[in-house]
């Protein structure tokens, strides 16, 4: 997690704050001088109101410029001529042409019994108090734009049990994968802070094409809550893309696609030394939107990670490498992991609806069809409906359903368990972190939100059920009196306050057998406070 030291949240905030207006200064100074005049775009910072308002924003005026890849830096073209907008009038104000400053978020959470938080970028919300703070600029020159949204935030990171420390895993690492997965439970035993790029780029566009070195956040496919291949639950993956910047135009449709390679290193919390600190990633997403269907989208996603040390040049043709179906020979196709996904998306614009879909397949676990095309999947299934309320008002009600447990045939044919590897031991993750579905290897999880949106906020309640691991439990323990379950309600209240921001969140969550110890319930409360602010100059 980089290096970790004693803190307390009074010196970090007095720090923020003291630094401020120095470092507004030197931000407009800098953007000024090397862009000129800068873009509009949005940055929707992970685990904010931005998304969700961004979500909104898209089907309310039938204009979702993406396809399958939802990024977080969202070009001006993509918003300025959205006819819903009722947050117009209080957020993303700029009075000056020259430069753009993103708005700045602070953010505090605590929960009061174990680690818990999902899609939040960098940030790890540990036992206690969680504090961030993330803002920046962007600019741009001719085909050249630039974008500056790092995130710090502090952890007190307070002691909680954690599962029972099995051979020779790292005690703060995860007990039930046999050293097979960098999936950390507890970022050491002090409080630390820790800086992140959190949603920075350097960026060449030339109409609808784009090269870029990026840390963004990136979702892959259509899944609002668990995306089976790329997400914001964790970091942004240090990366270089080349591909399409907006979809292209043809005769038969839109088409998207883009290219990615990137590292990712590991935590300080898995095995010893300095052995495969970290692992070569690439990953690439393509897309249609039939011209007959404009409305309908199928996507396909793929990603290889494999130890840095034995990278070579052929392994940067991530789109012509086969798909291969090893059948548990470990000679073939096995010093590295992959993962693809195929995606559907279909919007009704006209009665406020979009229903989605992800299945996936892991660690070359065959073909997506056959006699056995369960074999190594894993899927997401989910609907939003859109509802008018009036003056322009919308309630947004969500469902979503994730399955990352391993299928039926694993009963008589090997089946890896999703995210984590045997020989790639790392696993799928960054910095210990997942960088999938949040809910982690083996679970199944259901996810139901409803959202209000009114010209002053947001109001959103949200219950959701996460049944862990799913893949340790039936070939380990059995006992219908020790599943790892969790459910959770969640309350969130977002207004404005002149150009401020204010969100304010209450959730309770109810864990039984934690860890898949009979009778080791625990009830954790969280409690979170954000605020946003829009600067001007």
């Amino acid at each position: 997690m980089g290096t970790r030291y004693c803190s307390s949240i009074a010196r970090f905030e007095f720090y923020f704050i003291k630094q401020m207006k120095i470092k507004k200064i030197i931000f407009s100074s800098l953007t000024v001088l090397l862009f000129g005049k800068s873009l509009t775009a949005q940055v929707l910072y992970p685990d904010s109101e931005l998304i969700d308002y961004y979500r909104v924003q898209e089907i309310k005026s039938n204009q979702a410029e993406r396809l399958n890849i939802f990024p977080s830096i969202i070009q001006p073209y993509e918003t300025a001529s959205m006819e819903w907008n009722l947050w117009e009038d209080n957020l993303l104000k700029n009075t000056n042409e020259e430069i753009h400053i993103l708005p700045v978020r602070w953010s505090n959470h605590f929960n009061s019994a174990y680690a818990r938080g999902y899609n939040d970028g960098a940030v790890w919300k540990g036992k206690g108090l969680t504090s961030s703070l993330q803002g920046g600029f962007q600019g741009n020159k001719g085909v050249l734009s630039f974008t500056f949204a790092p995130i710090v935030f502090y952890s007190q990171n307070a002691t909680f049990d954690l599962a029972e420390q099995r051979g020779n895993n790292n005690p703060f690492n995860y007990q039930f994968r046999n050293t097979r997965i960098d999936y950390v439970q507890r970022y050491g035993d002090q409080s630390f802070t820790h800086f992140d790029w959190g949603q920075s780029e350097i960026r060449l566009i030339y109409k609808s094409f784009t090269l870029g070195i990026s840390t963004q956040n990136i979702t892959l496919g259509p899944a609002q809550q668990n995306p089976l291949i790329l997400s914001n639950n964790a970091a942004g993956i240090p990366h270089l893309d080349i591909g399409t910047h907006t979809p292209i135009q043809t005769k038969i449709g839109r088409l998207e696609g883009k290219v990615y390679y990137g590292i990712l290193p590991k935590s300080d919390y898995f095995l010893n030394g300095d052995r495969w600190n970290y692992r070569y990633w690439s990953g690439f997403s393509v897309a249609y939107s039939p011209s007959f269907l404009p409305d309908l989208t199928l996507g396909f996603n793929r990603a290889f990670y494999q130890k840095a040390a034995d990278f070579s040049p052929v392994d940067l043709l991530v789109f012509i490498n086969n798909f291969d179906d090893t059948d548990g020979n470990p000679a073939i196709n096995d010093e590295f992991d992959q993962k693809g996904s195929i995606t559907m998306r279909w919007l009704f614009p006209e009665v406020g609806f979009e229903a989605y879909a992800e299945y996936g397949k892991n660690d070359f676990g065959g073909k997506f069809w056959g006699t056995s095309p369960e074999h190594s999947r894993a899927y997401t299934l989910g609907f939003s409906k859109y509802v008018d309320i009036k003056n322009d008002n919308v309630l947004k009600l969500t469902y979503e359903h994730t399955s990352l447990d391993k299928p039926r045939n694993s009963l008589y044919r090997f089946n890896n368990s999703w995210y984590s590897h045997g020989i790639v031991s790392q696993g799928y993750t960054i910095n210990g972190q997942l960088i999938g579905g949040g809910i982690g290897s083996g679970s199944v999880g259901d996810f139901f939100e409803a959202q209000y949106f009114f010209p002053k906020g947001r109001w959103a309640m949200s219950a959701q059920r996460v049944r862990f691991d799913d893949d340790y439990f039936f070939d380990n323990i059995l006992d219908i009196n020790r599943h790892d379950h969790e459910w959770t309600l969640n309350s969130r209240f977002s207004r404005f306050v002149g150009t401020y921001l204010i969100g304010i969140d209450l959730g309770v969550s109810f864990r039984q057998n934690q860890y898949f110890i009979a009778n080791n319930d625990k009830t954790n409360i969280s409690l979170g406070l954000s605020v946003l602010k829009s600067l001007s100059f």
